[in-house]
C-alpha cells in the first residue's frame, strides 16, 4: 500500500544550502543514495501533520563542523504540482528523501518537512505530492502548548 502526502512549497530559513554542503558528503559516507542530491532543501508545509516513526535510515552522530547530530532519511518520490486544483498540472515524479536533522528548528512542527533531491526544475510549482511506498495511518492529534 502506498501513501500520498500533499503540501505547499514554502520558503525556508535560507541556511540549508550552507549546512547541506557540509553535511551531505558526510551523510553519503553512511547512506550513498543521497550523494547526488542538490545542496539545498525543499521546504514544505503539509496538509496534515506527519510523524515518521521508522525512517529508512538514521545516521550515526556526525560532526559536520557546526555541531554534532544525527539525520533521519525517508525515501519518497516527489511530484511537483503547478495547480493543486488541477491534478493534470503536475511534473513527473522524482526520487527524493525526507531529510530530518536531529537539531533542526523545524523538527517541532509536524506540518513542516524538508526534502532533499537531485536538482529539480520546480518552475512554477507551488505544491507537491509525496509518494511513500509504505502504509500510513491517520490519527487525530492533540497539541498542548
Amino acid at each position: 500500500m502506498n501513501t500520498v502526502i500533499t503540501g505547499r512549497i514554502i520558503p525556508g530559513f535560507g541556511i540549508a544550502a550552507g549546512n547541506l554542503d557540509k553535511q551531505l558528503p558526510l551523510i553519503a559516507e553512511e547512506f550513498p543514495e543521497i550523494e547526488l542530491c542538490h545542496r539545498g532543501s525543499i521546504n514544505m508545509l503539509l496538509d496534515y501533520p506527519l510523524r515518521i516513526d521508522k525512517p529508512d535510515f538514521i545516521t550515526t552522530t556526525i560532526d559536520w563542523g557546526e555541531q554534532q547530530e544525527t539525520f533521519h532519511l525517508t525515501r519518497i518520490r516527489i511530484e511537483p504540482i503547478i495547480d493543486p486544483d488541477n491534478p493534470a498540472m503536475a511534473f513527473p515524479q522524482h526520487p527524493a528523501w525526507i531529510y530530518g536533522p536531529q537539531n533542526s528548528k523545524h523538527r517541532q512542527d509536524p506540518f513542516h518537512i524538508e526534502i532533499i533531491a537531485e536538482k529539480l526544475a520546480l518552475a512554477n510549482a507551488t505544491h507537491c505530492r509525496l509518494h511513500l511506498a509504505r502504509p500510513a495511518r491517520q490519527v487525530p492529534w492533540l497539541v498542548i502548548d
